[in-house]
């Protein structure tokens, strides 16, 4: 069955709680799920049109849908894509042709706006803390929306030396204190440091004692003895 708010290829729209658009109990993660950074629109649908709605007759002029955000709004950084499609495409929205637009109308030009946020990359990283919240979710410990932190990212590039970008300084902080300007956000590394740092998180991540202690051993017999070719 053909859903009308699911408009991505690459995987189901989602909301805040992780909830496909257009669904009641469909929810998805990681590489199949597309969530938007930002404040999509579409999740204020019904809101907004009331809002713009100032004579209450059911349906969207052009000077209403403009009025909409005639003042510059933080909370949509979109909002300025919306304004440039109503001025030069308001005929294409209307699709009926009445002079203005339904809720339906509108539902559909709030998925395109929506659609110039940028979403969450598919890493294991986003995966890995979507899935942790909507367990949390499910099991009625949160009701909060999920919130994406970028913890950073890393590569080993051989030679004991890897390069580190790391973002974890604002985690170390209170929720409340987070939006702080902060000297730096982002801590650069390269070189044995990086290499370093990059072992300890990589253990940290490993999810049994087991397999860190496997994993520790492993680097501690290649430090001594070199790394076994014999089966390359």
């Amino acid at each position: 069955e053909n859903i009308p708010e699911q408009t991505k290829r690459s995987g189901l729209l989602v909301d805040k709680a992780m909830k496909a658009y257009g669904t009641e109990n469909v929810y998805a993660v990681g590489d199949c799920a597309t969530l938007y950074l930002g404040n999509a629109m579409f999740d204020d649908l019904v809101t907004l049109f009331a809002e713009a709605d100032t004579d209450g007759n059911g349906s969207l002029d052009k000077e209403e849908m403009l009025e909409l955000f005639t003042i510059p709004n933080k909370k949509y950084p979109q909002a300025d894509v919306f304004q440039s499609k109503i001025r030069e495409d308001f005929d294409e929205i209307d699709t009926d042709g009445s002079g203005a637009v339904d809720l339906d109308e509108f539902k559909v030009l709030l998925n395109d706006v929506d659609s110039t946020l940028r979403s969450l990359p598919p890493t294991a990283q986003v995966a890995g803390q979507q899935g942790g919240f909507l367990a949390a979710r499910l099991n009625g410990e949160t009701q909060k929306p999920f919130k994406y932190f970028h913890k950073g990212s890393m590569a080993y590039i051989g030679q004991e030396k890897a390069a580190a970008q790391v973002s974890m300084l604002k985690s170390l902080l209170p929720e409340a204190l987070q939006g702080l300007p902060l000297l730096g956000e982002d801590i650069v590394l390269t070189g044995r440091l990086a290499e370093i740092v990059w072992k300890f998180l990589y253990l940290d991540m490993q999810i049994s004692t087991r397999n860190k202690l496997q994993v520790g051993f492993d680097w501690t017999k290649t430090i001594l003895f070199g790394r076994d070719t014999s089966r390359v």
